[in-house]
């Protein structure tokens, strides 16, 4: 795997770095991007390697490659490469340790090279908001307090999603403008290359959160990662104490921080801040006009320790009640979704609305998910999300009227039962044919099955890259027909109504 044509380039209001991946296990180049705005142009450079070696490090890993970048990376964080595999390794041996190729970086003048700003990354969720309060009451206004938010498109939200991530982007400014943090948007494509080798979750998110913040170490002394878990519920995830500071150079650092507050601690400190409760943004589970959509898992659990700190009330972006029925038909995925909700379960009370909760709770995890296995390492994920899929699709055909189409590269069209026809896309036949040739391709095939019957277009999880991929055909769907459902499994437009 190998690094060329790197350039940054000017566009408006923004600039783009970019650069070439070529990868000898598929013959064929990775167009990879960063867009960050223009105020930052001067902070990202086209002579370092240090992003490039976090972005491709789990790839090169994944597909037994050496890994080759031409540019210069820091002498700290080529010696933690190794420490880093040997991580990443013992937590899945498919990943590889591989050889990293490149020369090492030199600084003429080491104090001039320092970054002086403090940054996170901000995705206005329990962990971050967490994060930012607690810098802001311990390093009140002094070197140590964050100036920074980081909001990254392309993460959390895909690319193609430009509706949500506008709300959320608003969001984000009216916590800078209230917190004196100044808020960067930044866009890149990284997840798809990414998750051509490992799982997001598990593995890539932390790494891709490096790269980001290594394409700006000269502005940056130090930049702030919330964490997701604590010190006693570790286990291999991409954003993880032990792996983020090991990303740090000689010039700017990684800081991992939270871990030593669980979920519910830290919703109930940042209830009291009418800031978050203006702004909390959880869900990946969203339906247009929303930023969250309040019955998902990430929804209920949120509106559980808020109910539990007595603070329900207070949210503006969530509902103030507990829906039973919801709290009912909750998905349990596996066991550590399961110690969740049993610690939900403990924190509640004795009064008859918390007993209520708890039956619910109780029934949730008592239901057993018929498990569909997937000869691979990401059978669990890849199962979770065909059960979710399923159930989504089964919400929307609740009457068995309707057909459907399935951008999903013929991967689980057999393995649905949702009580209606499902095309595949491209068909001919009955039969997947693969995917169009271009735009006016996807278009007219779209049309014709519109023509024999279809009423839904569905995209899964693993063809999201069509949305990037076809943007005329994006573009034709959004214009002319209504989306119902924006999740992280599944994209589904109504083709009845414009």
């Amino acid at each position: 795997m190998k690094v060329c044509n790197v350039e940054l380039v000017k566009k408006g209001s923004t600039c783009e770095l970019r650069a070439d991946i070529h990868r000898d296990h598929t013959q064929n180049v990775f167009h990879l991007w960063y867009r960050f705005p223009a105020v930052l142009e001067d902070h990202v450079s086209v002579e370092s390697g240090n992003l490039f070696l976090a972005a491709l490090l789990l790839p090169a890993m994944k597909s037994g490659e050496e890994l080759h970048i031409p540019m210069p990376v820091s002498p700290r964080l080529l010696r933690s490469a190794d420490t880093i595999q040997d991580i990443y390794h013992t937590w899945n041996n498919q990943l590889a340790k591989i050889k990293v190729a490149s020369p090492l970086a030199v600084d003429q003048d080491p104090q001039a090279a320092k970054g002086s700003e403090n940054g996170m990354f901000f995705s206005s969720g329990v962990d971050s908001f967490y994060t930012l309060f607690k810098n802001l009451s311990c390093q009140p206004e002094n070197e140590d307090t964050i100036k920074h938010l980081l909001v990254v498109h392309g993460f959390d939200i895909f690319t193609w999603n430009t509706s949500l991530y506008d709300q959320l982007l608003a969001n984000c400014e009216r916590v800078g403008s209230a917190t004196g943090a100044n808020v960067h948007p930044i866009a890149t494509n990284i997840r798809d290359l990414m998750e051509e080798y490992v799982h997001w979750g598990y593995f890539g998110h932390g790494a891709c959160l490096a790269s980001v913040g290594l394409a700006l170490g000269p502005l940056f002394k130090q930049i702030y990662i919330a964490s997701s878990y604590t010190y006693a519920d570790l286990f291999p995830w991409g954003s993880h104490p032990l792996l983020d500071p090991l990303w740090s150079t000689e010039n700017s650092s990684f800081i991992h921080d939270g871990c030593e507050a669980t979920r519910a601690e830290k919703t109930r400190i940042i209830a009291d801040f009418p800031l978050a409760m203006e702004n909390l943004r959880v869900c990946f589970n969203v339906t247009s006009g929303a930023i969250n959509c309040g019955r998902c898992g990430k929804c209920v659990k949120t509106m559980l320790r808020l109910y539990i700190a007595g603070a329900l009330d207070k949210i503006e972006t969530l509902p103030n009640a507990i829906d039973i029925s919801t709290v009912e038909t909750l998905t349990v995925k596996g066991d550590h979704d399961a110690k969740i909700l049993t610690a939900i379960a403990d924190m509640l009370g004795n009064s008859g609305q918390d007993e209520v909760i708890k039956r619910a709770l109780q029934k949730a995890l008592s239901c057993e998910v018929h498990q569909i296995s997937r000869t691979d390492e990401l059978s669990e994920v890849w199962t979770r999300n065909l059960i979710s899929t399923n159930r989504e699709l089964e919400s929307i055909f609740t009457d068995n009227a309707g057909a459907l189409i399935l951008v999903d590269e013929d991967q689980i069209r057999t393995a649905l039962n949702i009580g209606v026809p499902i095309f595949p896309f491209v068909e001919q036949n009955g039969a997947y044919w693969g995917m169009p040739e271009d735009d006016a391709a996807a278009i007219g095939e779209l049309e014709r099955l519109i023509q024999i019957g279809a009423t839904h277009i569905a995209f899964t999880w693993d063809s999201f890259w069509c949305l990037d991929h076809y943007t005329g055909f994006l573009h034709h769907l959004r214009v002319n027909y209504r989306i119902i459902l924006e999740s992280e499994s599944l994209v589904i437009f109504d083709l009845r109504t414009s």
